[in-house]
Order: C-alpha cells, then structure tokens, then sequence
C-alpha cells in the first residue's frame, strides 16, 4: 500500500514525530524552491487542510515545534492555549491477556504516502527541474486525496454512546516531506498529520474524529492515491504506467512506470527486500511447525512482525538531497544504468488524451461495476462502499484521467453501479438535520438508480453500509478493455475518440 496510517499517542507519538521530521524552526524564504536541495534534513513541515482556520493558520503555513506540541501535545490552540474541547485524557491502565496495559490519549493518526517505488527512483536519478515535477505531482495528490478524506470519512461523533455521526468544518493536519528509507534507499513520502481534534460543522465545538470509519477508508485512500499520482505525471512529464508481476508470494501486483528497470527499482528496495526474507522465514517456520500455509491473514502478522524486527535505527546525521541524489545516481551507474538513459525512456511516453466526465458511457460504467463488484465477492462474503471503491479503483488503474474530479466522478459512477448490483444488509436510519454528515450524490450509499437522497445520514456514516452479492445479475454488456497486463488483473478503458 502507498498510503498507511498509525495512531500517534500524546504521550511518546508526537515527541518522535517532532524529533524525526523538524530539525529546525527557519522557514524557506517565499519563493523559495531550491534551497532544499542544498540544507541538511529535510523542508519545514505545512499546515494543510480545511480546519485550519480553527487554529488561526493557513494551509501551507510553516509548522514550528511550537505550533505542533501546542495543537498535538496539548490539544490547545496554538497562540490563545484555549483548549481544543477537552484536554487528552490521563493515562489509563487495563489488563490484557492478564498484564497490565498503559493505555495513552490519541493526539491524532500519521497517514504515511509513499509513492511506488519506480517514481522514486525516478525522482532520485532525475535532474532538479524533473524532480521539482515529481515532488509537486506527488504533493497535488496528496491534497486531494486529503479534501476526498475531509468530505467522506473524517467525521466526529455525538449523543449518547456517540450514535449520531456528525460532519466537521475540516481537518487539521501538518505535513513533512522525508527523502529516503531507513535504508538510506531513495523513498519519497510524507507523513500526514492530522489532529485527533476537529470542529463540527453544526456548532463549530471542538470534538475528537471517528477513528474507525478513517482506518475503513485508508486502502481506498491508498489506490486513489496512485491513480492521482500516475494522472498527474502523464500530464506532467508524459510518463506511462503499467502493471508488473508481485514482488512475493504474499503481495499484490505492482503498478509502476514504464521505462524503470526492475533490477533498478530492486537495488533501491533493501528495506522491502529485508522484510520479505524475513516474512518468507517465518512462514517457512509455519509450514514446518503446522504443515500447512498459513491464511493471508497470518502471513500479514508475519509481514508487520519482520517490519519490526527488521526496522533499523534512523540516521542522525542528515545529508542534502543534492548529496544523497549523487549517491544514487552513482550506484545506479555501478549497475550499468545511465540516469539520462532511465529519464529518456521513462517521460515523454504518452500520446494518449486523458479521460473525461464526458467519456464515460452507462454500458462501460455498467461493465466496470460488474468487474468491480465480482472481484471484491470473490475475496468477501459482505463489503462496505470501501471496499467497491478501492476495486473500482483497482479496475481503473490504467486509465488517466484529465483531472481529480474527472477521477472521482468516474470511481464514485462505477461504485454507485456497483452497489445498484448488490444487496443491503443494513438499513439507513436519516433523517433531515441541517449540518449532519451529508453525502455527496457521487458517493451517497442507495440501492434505487438516479439522483442520491437528499436525506441526512447520521446514524450510519458515509460509505459503511454492508452488501452482499444480489440473488441474480446480469451478465455485463461486452465492453472495450486495453491489453491485459501480466498480472491478469482486468482493465477497463471507456472509449474516447481523440
């Protein structure tokens, strides 16, 4: 996955955030875009998202320690310390398994975007002018994918026992760009931090997010997150992406760029490599010890186990990107590579329009929903709107896309179809409430066709409704498909007249 996420609790989460992403408080000059390359570290982290005005800050205004130990550490506002709702609560002990367990306040969640991991090595191989389009591609998609979060799954929750679901004003999240593994490997990501606080739209008081339903979102975050990524780098650079065979016996097929070598994208993956070998021990550990394979749910245990043991300390001595791009390109070269050779068969690829509101046509849509909707039955026997997005998406993935809007309107059509298939398993309770979690008609949850109710969901948020597969459907209408790729996985594309 491209996008994780992690609780940061406010008693150790948020000192290692600071102690690992802020080395100082000295903002870029404006205008500014160079510097970076030259100073040790990595840039000042940025305030984003649509709740900043609750702090008194603008998106993409410097985030100081000062700033961040004040909203994350204190939940207080960072220049009136008026507290933000209630202060984190004390330190709680509960047994586990007959131990004791300290159980401390979430001071907010760490939504990690890594981009695969052949743009990456693109970007470390590139010049500064190719490098600055790759940051600022990856940086769109992450904001966006941020606002798509803001609208649909970060919510808070009132009434008693937190039934209603209620909308927020926006999240209140600081941002940090970090360039390489612990592996001293080239990984351009960004930790995302949004608060554990946010106002709700109704009366602008202060509450904490509904952590699940952001946790049920994260995979369908994590594949929109490509499929913006890879639109932005085809309008961009001309780049093309396309599907590879799985790294392991345990992971999914890949969707990398055109024109990376393999034996490149594996010289800058030691930290991937190292987890694989050990997750391929522990289950050679199980098959011994059981004489079985053990389900993919065991072997994910095993993946996270070796990502802990496997883990290495951070350097503490940060180098300039400009020194650390000159390292990776000099082993790319002890491979047989030349950058510019990797840079020229990588960009300028595409001839291709990119897709269109316009293009989409109910027979394609139709046929994407009934791809989407058996691929997800065939690995569950009930799914949330979540899921059938992350497999529209999935379904979608090598088709580009003119813009995010173009892109989620045809994820949330060929999801809305999708759902039009199955069968509800839980009824929605609404009601009209001015200022309640109100989904879009893009991506309301309905088994009737046409326009989305204008009713309020509260006490079922956005996108959880179950469903299962409907008695009878019908068989999808033939439908235009690009080339199958090597991981057999089914592509759909509209048809567009260029």
């Amino acid at each position: 996955m491209t996008v994780s996420i992690a609780r940061l609790t406010a008693h150790s989460g948020v000192k290692y955030l600071l102690k690992t992403t802020m080395s100082d408080d000295v903002p870029l000059a404006s205008g500014d875009a160079t510097s970076y390359y030259m100073k040790a570290g990595t840039p000042p982290g940025r305030w984003l998202g649509q709740g900043l005005a609750g702090i008194s800050r603008k998106s993409l205004d410097p985030v100081s320690s000062r700033d961040a130990n004040a909203v994350f550490t204190h939940a207080e506002h960072p220049e009136t310390h008026e507290p933000l709702g209630r202060h984190h609560g004390q330190t709680t002990v509960a047994q586990r398994n007959g131990e004791e367990v300290q159980r401390y306040a979430v001071a907010g969640f760490d939504l990690t975007f890594s981009v695969p991991k052949s743009v990456s090595t693109l970007w470390a191989l590139a010049p500064q002018a190719v490098q600055r389009q790759i940051l600022a591609a990856h940086h769109e998609s992450v904001k966006e994918v941020l606002a798509w979060l803001e609208e649909s799954a970060i919510h808070t929750r009132t009434g008693r026992g937190g039934v209603a679901h209620v909308g927020t004003i926006g999240a209140v999240a600081a941002s940090f760009d970090h360039w390489e593994s612990r592996a001293r490997d080239p990984q351009l990501h960004t930790h995302v931090v949004i608060a554990n606080r946010a106002q709700r739209i109704t009366d602008q008081a202060w509450g904490t997010l509904d952590s699940r339903t952001l946790y049920r979102a994260t995979v369908a975050a994590s594949v929109h997150y490509n499929g913006l990524l890879f639109d932005r780098l085809q309008d961009r650079l001309g780049a093309v992406s396309g599907f590879r065979p799985p790294a392991g016996h345990d992971r999914n097929p890949r969707h990398e760029l055109v024109g990376v070598d393999d034996a490149l994208i594996q010289e800058f993956s030691s930290r991937s490599q190292g987890i694989n070998t050990e997750t391929d021990r522990l289950i050679a550990e199980w098959e011994n010890t059981h004489g079985y394979t053990p389900s993919a749910t065991t072997i994910i245990k095993f993946r996270q186990q070796a990502t802990l043991s496997t883990r290495q300390a951070k350097e503490t001595n940060p180098q300039p990107l400009d020194s650390l791009s000159a390292g990776w390109r000099g082993r790319a070269e002890k491979l047989g590579f030349d950058p510019t050779q990797v840079l020229r068969h990588t960009i300028d690829r595409s001839h291709e329009r990119p897709v269109t509101v316009a293009d989409l046509t109910a027979p394609w849509v139709t046929a994407a929903a009934a791809a989407s909707r058996e691929a997800v039955a065939r690995r569950r026997a009930t799914w949330s709107r979540w899921n059938l997005l992350a497999e529209a998406e999935r379904i979608c993935a090598e088709i580009r896309c003119a813009t995010c809007v173009d892109r989620r309107h045809m994820i949330d059509a060929v999801t809305t179809e999708a759902e039009s298939q199955c069968v509800a398993l839980n009824a929605t309770r609404s009601r009209s409430t001015p200022g309640m979690t109100s989904p879009s008609p893009a991506t309301a949850c309905s088994n009737s066709p046409g326009p989305a109710s204008t009713q309020t969901q509260i006490f079922s948020p956005t996108n959880n409704s179950s469903w299962t597969p409907a008695r009878t459907t019908p068989d999808p209408p033939s439908r235009p498909t690009s080339p199958t790729p090597s991981s057999s996985q089914t592509v759909l594309t509209p048809a567009v007249q260029c």
